[in-house]
C-alpha cells in the first residue's frame, strides 16, 4: 500500500475474480463457436442449442450446474449465475465474500459495437498500475456509472472510457516547459484546456490563474489512456470536475439535465463563488463544476464483466453529484426506449419508462465479442 493512498480490494458476494469469471467466459464462448464458424463476427446468426464436448465439461465443473442457466435472448446466449452458485464456489476457494453486490449477467454479441476481452483485462490493468504508483485515476461520468450500475459499459454507449485523474498527482511529475514527462512507467502528453466550452476557462477558482493542464494522454505500454483532470476544490478537501458544454451542440439541452439533477440532490457550482447552480444564478461564461464530496484516498475493486476494475470507494456519493440520487434509473439522450426516434432527446437526458428502465437494466452492459 502507498503512503496516503488506501486500496481496498473487496471481493464481493457475487464474485469470485478470475477462475469463476474465466469459466463464465467460456459459457459464453463456447455459444459462439457454431454460430461462428466460416462466418463474420458481425453477422447475426439464429440458434437454438449450445453445444458442449468433454473436455468444455471438465472446465466448466467448478460450476454447479444447478444453478446457472443459459439464456437466450435473440441470437446471443446470456449467462446468469444465481448468488449461490457465485456463493458456493466462493465457499470452496477460501475466498471473501461481501453480502452487498449482486453479479451482473453479460453476453456476447457478434454486433459491431462489441467490446472484446482484451479492452477489458488491458483498460482494467492500466487503472490499477496507476493507482499502485500513487496516481489516482479512476472511472468517472457515464463509464462509473455502467460499472456501478450495469457491471460494464453502458448500453448503447460502446467503449466510452471516461477516465479522471486528480491534477496534483501528475502536476507535481511533470517538469516545465516540457510538454511530454514520464512517471509510473507512462509517457505523459498535456492538452490545455480548449477554448470553446461554455463555462469552463481552465482557471483556479481562488487563484484565478490558469491551470497547466485540463486532460492528458497517457501512454502505457501497449495501452493508451485519455485522462481528464479532476480538481481540488478549494481548501475543503474534496475534487471538482469541470462541467461542459459547447454552444450550438448541446448547451442548451445538458443545461435543462443539470439544473434537474441539482434539484434532484446533484451538486454542480458556481466553483467561482461557491454557489449551487439554479436557474436564478446561471450566466453564460461563469466557471461551472460537479463536486466530488470525496477526498479521493479510497479505492475498491467492482465487477467489470468477468473481471474486476477499480472505482473510488465513495463512488454513490460521485454518481449522485453528478446525476442526482435517481441515478440508478436509466435516462435516455435518444436511442433507448420510447426516446429512440425523437432528435431533439440527443443531448438532453430524460427519465424512461419503469417498463423500459427493467428492460434495460436486465439486458446488461454493452455485449463483449465472441470469439
Amino acid at each position: 500500500h502507498s503512503q496516503g493512498l488506501k486500496i481496498v480490494i473487496i471481493p464481493p458476494l457475487s464474485m469470485v475474480y478470475r477462475p469463476f469469471f474465466q469459466a463464465i467466459a467460456l459459457v459464453v464462448a463456447i455459444g459462439g463457436i457454431a454460430s461462428l464458424f466460416g462466418k463474420s463476427r458481425h453477422q447475426q446468426q439464429s440458434r437454438n442449442n449450445l453445444r458442449i464436448n468433454n473436455n468444455d465439461r471438465r472446465q466448466l465443473s467448478l460450476l454447479d450446474p444447478k444453478t446457472v442457466e443459459l439464456r437466450h435472448p435473440g441470437p446471443t446466449p446470456t449467462v446468469v449465475a444465481s448468488d449461490a452458485a457465485i456463493t458456493n464456489n466462493a465457499n470452496n476457494w477460501g475466498m471473501m465474500t461481501m453480502p452487498d453486490q449482486t453479479f451482473f449477467p453479460f453476453h456476447a454479441s457478434n454486433d459491431k459495437h462489441c467490446v472484446t476481452r482484451q479492452e477489458i483485462v488491458d483498460l482494467s490493468q492500466s487503472i490499477r498500475n496507476l493507482l499502485s504508483n500513487n496516481i489516482r485515476v479512476f472511472p468517472r461520468n457515464g463509464f462509473l456509472l455502467g460499472i456501478i450500475r450495469h457491471g460494464g459499459f453502458l448500453p448503447q454507449e460502446h467503449f466510452d472510457a471516461d477516465i479522471g485523474v486528480v491534477y496534483s498527482d501528475l502536476d507535481k511529475h511533470k517538469r516545465p516547459p516540457k510538454m511530454v514527462f514520464r512517471a509510473a512507467g507512462c509517457a505523459f502528453k498535456m492538452k490545455k484546456t480548449e477554448d470553446y466550452w461554455m463555462n469552463w476557462d481552465g482557471l483556479d477558482p481562488v487563484s484565478r490563474r490558469p491551470y497547466d493542464f485540463f486532460g492528458m494522454n497517457a501512454h502505457c505500454g501497449e495501452y493508451n489512456l485519455h485522462l481528464n483532470a479532476v480538481y481540488p476544490y478549494r481548501d475543503t478537501g474534496a475534487f471538482f470536475y469541470p462541467w461542459l458544454s459547447v454552444d450550438r451542440f448541446n448547451h442548451e439541452a445538458a443545461l435543462k439535465t443539470v439544473l434537474r439533477y441539482n434539484m434532484e440532490g446533484g451538486d454542480v457550482r458556481l466553483v467561482d463563488t461557491d454557489e449551487k447552480l439554479s436557474d436564478s444564478n446561471y450566466q453564460v461564461g461563469t466557471q461551472l463544476g460537479t463536486i466530488f464530496n470525496t477526498k479521493l484516498d479510497c479505492f475498491t475493486e467492482r465487477q467489470f464483466y468477468f473481471t474486476t476494475i477499480p472505482v473510488p470507494c465513495d463512488h454513490d456519493t460521485i454518481l449522485t453529484s453528478h446525476y442526482g440520487r435517481n441515478w440508478n434509473h436509466v435516462e435516455s439522450r435518444g436511442g433507448i426506449g420510447e426516446f429512440k426516434e425523437k432528435r431533439e432527446t440527443k443531448f438532453e437526458s430524460r427519465t424512461v419508462s419503469d417498463v423500459e428502465n427493467a428492460k434495460v437494466l436486465l439486458g446488461g452492459p454493452t455485449p463483449i465479442c465472441m470469439g
